[in-house]
């Protein structure tokens, strides 16, 4: 977008509060009072999307799925996983994982099966992970020991029902606000730029916004409700809902 628009034309650091249809296209408004007006919106603003609530007609509700991740970088040490492949930790419907990124770096991740609405305290981060991972591998004791608790991140998993629309006059959602999945199968950004292809390819071949938003979501509905569901599946193998079908999974 920078190279195409220049820098002057993408603007940071914006938060959407709304948005409004006329007989001109769409306004929207955001958190510092300004306002921006095109021929069509695309919605991309995340999971906790203001403007979903404008397409579908209703505020949905958020379902936890049953976990928290934990992750960050770390710098590769080979004493805990090799440096050039993706490793994982699993048992007990937990998991451990690091894959090499850049800068000599690993990103790490781990999931425990917890209720929701646990406080957060970096203090003890460490403690904290050291207790649901007591016995594992000393490869795991080495990353904990190795991270920093203020850059690591803690999540609540969440995923939304899959929608029925994702367009309404000319308004679109695009990425996690038309599809907000769960990680277990690695398609949430991919599927959103899926997303941004399908739209590009369609104002290719016309200008009508009208169609072009009618066709993206007859595209993309199913595709994504699939992605949904199939990885709130995964995310139930592989977290120990059933444990014996969880063991099977991996073995």
């Amino acid at each position: 977008m920078l190279n195409f628009w220049g820098r002057d034309a993408v603007q940071f650091g914006k938060r959407v509060t709304r948005c409004e249809e006329n007989a001109d296209g769409v306004r929207v408004w955001f958190t510092d009072g300004s306002m921006a007006e095109g021929d069509f919106l695309i919605a991309a603003d995340g999971s906790h999307s203001a403007l979903r609530p404008y397409v579908l007609g209703y505020t949905p509700e958020r379902r936890y799925a049953g976990y928290v991740n934990w992750n960050g970088l770390v710098e590769i040490d080979e004493a805990i996983a090799p440096g050039n492949q993706w490793t994982t930790f699993v048992g007990e419907g937990k998991r451990v994982s690091l894959m090499p990124v850049s800068d000599g770096r690993f990103y790490f991740f781990f999931d425990v099966p917890l209720p929701a609405g646990l406080a957060e305290d970096r203090s003890t981060l460490r403690a904290d992970l050291s207790r649901y991972f007591s016995g594992w591998s000393p490869q795991v004791q080495k990353l904990i020991a190795a991270l920093d608790p203020q850059t690591t991140n803690r999540i609540e998993i969440h995923d939304i029902e899959p929608f029925e629309r994702l367009v309404r006059g000319k308004v679109a959602l695009l990425g996690d606000a038309g599809h907000s999945t769960t990680p277990d199968i690695g398609q949430g950004g991919c599927a959103a730029l899926e997303d941004a292809v399908v739209l590009g390819d369609l104002f290719r071949q016309s200008r009508d916004i009208t169609e072009v938003l009618r066709q993206y979501e007859a595209q993309r509905c199913d595709r994504v409700r699939d992605l949904v569901l199939k990885a709130r599946k995964r995310c139930d193998v592989t977290h120990g809902k059933d444990m014996a079908l969880t063991e099977a999974w991996y073995q």
